[in-house]
């Protein structure tokens, strides 16, 4: 067997939302999330918790600090109750300390939580 041998670690945190359990009334609905100042990241993505009886048939509009993203729904349409998270990668150029998100989506959908994943990569272990 070959030993591998790493040279350096990765981190991944999770930066969320206070925001939870917000019922769709057909406009854009603002969430904020902090991450600490100075975070480096190398990937970053978008995890938007989403509930909706019917299912859903229209992909999720967002923004992330004026970056405009859609998310595939992919066979949402087919659940009588739609419950799961959905992700979409963001750029890591576009991660600040302060960060805007707004989500719009398909009338009836609550959105249930909203969080940043971001992945850095130090420099040595």
């Amino acid at each position: 067997k070959k030993k591998i041998q790493p040279t350096q670690g990765v981190h991944q945190n999770r930066y969320y939302a206070r925001k939870t359990v917000v019922k769709n009334t057909g406009k854009p609905i603002l969430f904020k999330i902090t991450t600490p100042q100075g975070a480096t990241a190398t990937q970053a993505r978008l995890v938007i918790g989403v509930h909706r009886t019917g299912g859903l048939d229209t992909p999720l509009k967002t923004t992330i600090n004026n970056a405009t993203m859609t998310i595939d729904v992919g066979i949402a349409d087919e659940f009588t109750d739609f419950f799961a998270p959905l992700t979409a990668p963001v750029p890591p150029s576009v991660i600040q300390e302060n960060n805007i998100i707004t989500v719009t989506a398909q009338t009836g959908t609550t959105i249930t939580s909203v969080q940043l994943v971001i992945t850095s990569t130090p420099t040595s272990l």
